[in-house]
């Protein structure tokens, strides 16, 4: 089975804004019961697979924003000692 068209994308954007938000990766709205496979009759693989096009999103702005403050910390940095 495969992603309905744009699935992929709305997850990694899903999983990217919860990030930004400050959430953390256990806020997988994937993880929550009702949206288990045991629940919702859903292939295990292909439940994995949205599962992790979430986090994959989430991870990646996460890493993003870590990344965004590390560069602002070392311009503070060398800035301070230009000043």
């Amino acid at each position: 089975m495969s992603f309905r068209p744009g699935e992929r994308a709305e997850l990694l954007r899903q999983g990217a804004k919860a990030a930004a938000r400050g959430d953390t990766a256990d806020s997988n709205p994937l993880l929550l019961r009702h949206n288990l496979p045991s629940i919702t009759g859903e292939c295990q693989r292909f439940w994995a697979r949205r599962r992790d096009a979430w986090l994959h999103g989430w991870e990646f702005e996460a890493a993003a924003a870590t990344l965004s403050v590390r560069m602002a910390l070392d311009f503070r940095a060398a800035t301070a000692r230009l000043a």
